[in-house]
């Protein structure tokens, strides 16, 4: 039950967001030429302060565990290639192939990741959660540019040289490799500055959220459906099932086990919509499934801590 309370309360101001975005927008407070250009604020600006902010905030020295952080980036490569074979069969465009590709193998594991793995395993949960915070959420946004860019604006013409180009003018992996630099050599912002900077970096979610539910039509959801239904049914279930029947051939602690399945299980990152949108992928594609995935969280991640937990027995 407490496993369930934690996975609703890292859901449910998701929800609020999302319904004060729509609210907004139903009354017209906001336009949808205000709601685009917050979007692109929050991808331009304020998501890099997260990124830094989450690796900034990383304190002492960290003991990795290679072998554990190697099989969870390997697993993520595998499902991106798996994933790129798999929507080259269907019958979609370009932009909601890169859509379903990012949403298969990329979760929102800043704001699920410690919550749920400190309520379930405690102490013994935090360096796990740590190193996956560490390398994975940067794998994340760094595979996430030149997937987008491939499907999105650019198709079968993009090189590595306009790859490693667009890679360095992102501003979310500019933001990964600033935080990178500063843990690297143990820098620390000015007092007055490290506020403003930390609190930037915690302002990004929210109004991403705002903007996504601002934007986001019913109506057009439930035309997708016939997209939704399966992707959630191989990122929610499928994937997450996959991991945790190889980890049980791994030498890895029930902490480290759990870890990875939440690389998988937990909903689809927030800042897949706002790269999504700005890198000429289908961003309506990208917010359905980033708000039906957070939904149906709340009872798959319940039922993945179960699950887990009965292995043990």
């Amino acid at each position: 039950m407490e496993s369930l309370t934690v996975a609703a309360a890292a859901v449910v101001p998701f929800v609020v967001y999302l319904a004060l975005g729509a609210f907004a927008r139903r009354v017209g407070w906001v336009s949808e030429e205000t709601l685009a250009n917050m979007n692109h604020l929050s991808f331009r600006l304020l998501f890099p302060f997260t990124m830094f902010s989450g690796i900034y905030r990383i304190e002492g020295s960290i003991d990795i565990d290679w072998f554990f952080v190697g099989v969870v980036l390997a697993s993520v490569l595998v499902v991106v290639g798996a994933s790129m074979a798999f929507v080259s069969c269907l019958s979609l465009s370009n932009p909601r192939r890169g859509v379903i590709v990012q949403a298969l193998y990329r979760t929102n594991l800043i704001l699920f990741a410690f919550p749920l793995a400190n309520s379930v395993y405690g102490d013994a949960a935090l360096l796990p959660a740590t190193q996956v915070l560490m390398f994975v959420v940067a794998a994340y946004n760094i595979l996430a540019v030149p997937i987008l860019d491939y499907y999105g604006r650019r198709g079968s013409k993009l090189t590595v040289r306009t790859m490693l180009s667009n890679l360095a003018k992102n501003p979310i992996i500019q933001g990964i490799a600033i935080g990178a630099l500063f843990q690297l050599f143990g820098l620390r912002l000015p007092s007055v500055i490290e506020g403003p900077v930390l609190t930037l970096g915690e302002v990004a979610t929210p109004i991403a959220l705002l903007v996504l539910g601002g934007r986001l039509h019913l109506g057009e959801l439930r035309a997708d459906t016939k997209v939704i239904v399966p992707t959630l049914a191989l990122k929610l279930i499928v994937l997450p099932a996959i991991v945790l029947g190889v980890s049980l051939f791994l030498p890895f602690s029930a902490a480290q086990r759990f870890m990875w399945i939440v690389v998988f299980a937990a909903p689809i990152a927030t800042a897949s919509y706002p790269m999504a949108d700005a890198m000429g992928c289908d961003s309506r594609l990208a917010g359905e499934l980033f708000t039906t995935s957070t939904l149906a969280s709340v009872v798959t991640l319940f039922l993945w801590v179960l699950v887990n937990n009965a292995v043990l027995l």
